[in-house]
């Protein structure tokens, strides 16, 4: 964020290290600035700073203003997820304010995004927010999967805080086993449990499986379909 008049200090500059995303939806908080470093201080929406005391002091994720001129975007701001499963959803920014203007471009299979915005004054940040949203943050940056397909990603469950991924009902997912009885049992997965982030399943999660000896008959006895989890 670009100093706005004499009385700043600096621009804002605020540097993320980890970002608060909701597992189920794949949104940013883009105003959660727990794990951020930021410097400067400028004077703009000043007006939001009794209840949002950190707005004079850090700029949203994603987001980039200035007050220099009508037309200006010499806010700059990037967003490089690199090195992790996310990459973020195309045409999603936009500029507003006053004589804004402001440019996006995404490289590195949608994992790094460039912004610049301005105006006098302006901003560019995500689509379908107003200025205070812009100028504090909210739920409004959305990200997906790389390289996962929309099918994929749409026909997980979540389930006492954990994923799963439902099996189709025609298809063969069990396992068969002899516990130390040489009692030979076979069990059959409804769902499994995954992990969106190392894209692993855990075969020791049994919530939705159902064991019996295989002759037939029922049993609660359970093992893993492998040795360890994910």
């Amino acid at each position: 964020r670009k100093s706005w008049d004499t009385t700043d200090t600096d621009n804002v500059i605020t540097q993320w290290n980890k970002i608060r995303v909701n597992p189920r939806t794949l949104m940013v908080h883009t105003g959660d600035f727990t794990f951020t470093k930021s410097e400067g201080q400028v004077s703009h929406h000043k007006a939001y700073a009794d209840e949002y005391p950190k707005v004079r002091t850090h700029i949203p994720f994603g987001s980039a203003f200035d007050c220099e001129a009508g037309q200006s975007h010499t806010g700059e701001a990037l967003i490089d997820l690199r090195g992790t499963p996310f990459s973020v959803v195309e045409s999603q920014f936009h500029h507003s304010g006053w004589q804004s203007a402001g440019d996006w471009a995404y490289s590195h299979n949608n994992q790094v995004v460039r912004l610049t915005g301005g105006g006098y004054c302006g901003w560019t940040c995500p689509k379908g927010i107003g200025e205070k949203v812009a100028a504090v943050g909210g739920w409004s940056l959305q990200l997906a999967y790389v390289h996962v397909a929309d099918e994929i990603v749409n026909c997980v469950e979540r389930h006492d805080d954990k994923t799963y991924i439902p099996l189709a009902p025609y298809s063969i997912n069990q396992s068969f086993w002899v516990d130390d009885k040489g009692v030979p049992y076979i069990t059959k997965w409804q769902k499994v449990a995954f992990d969106p982030f190392s894209m692993r399943v855990d075969a020791t999660d049994f919530t939705f499986t159902t064991t019996a000896p295989l002759g037939g008959g029922t049993s609660s006895v359970s093992r893993p379909g492998a040795n360890a989890p994910w």
